[in-house]
């Protein structure tokens, strides 16, 4: 049972075989997983309100395999600068485009390790989740920019 205190790691999103052991085994390393849909969906202001009191948010692969990419995931938390932990995932320049933001490590007992690392040392977290959402906005400006500047260089090159 949650109540109303901090939040040392929450993982949201639906439960299969894969992410079902990466969460025990995460917590036989002593890490205190909360499953925010565990009993229904989390969404919305209630996922929201969950954020605001969460310390890191854990990203697990649906599959076991590091081609997965879920970076949509990842974009509520960083907005809202709670730093998001994940297992390696994407291709290599997904990843390097997102490195400063996302903490990105490629086992369980590294998981674990940097988890509890970041939960020790507040001071850490913190700067590490500000640079992320720094680099979010970089990432969502240039995101935003894209279609409006294509339109403008198009007007330009055709006289108007």
């Amino acid at each position: 049972k949650l109540g109303g205190g901090a939040i040392d790691v929450l993982f949201y999103g639906m439960l299969n075989g894969y992410r079902r052991g990466r969460l025990a085994e995460l917590r036989r390393y002593g890490l205190q997983v909360f499953h925010a849909n565990a009993n229904g969906p989390a969404f919305g202001a209630g996922l929201h309100r969950l954020l605001r009191r969460t310390k890191i948010v854990l990203n697990l692969r649906f599959f076991d395999g590091e081609t997965e990419w879920k970076m949509t995931r990842f974009l509520r938390p960083l907005a809202n600068r709670v730093l998001v932990l994940s297992e390696t995932c994407g291709s290599p320049a997904e990843m390097a485009a997102w490195g400063d933001a996302v903490v990105f490590r490629n086992d369980t007992a590294a998981l674990a390790r940097t988890a509890a690392w970041y939960l020790r040392h507040s001071g850490a977290r913190h700067t590490r989740a500000d640079a992320a959402y720094h680099v979010f906005r970089r990432n969502a400006a240039a995101e935003a920019l894209r279609e409006p500047l294509r339109k403008l260089v198009k007007q330009a090159s055709c006289g108007g």
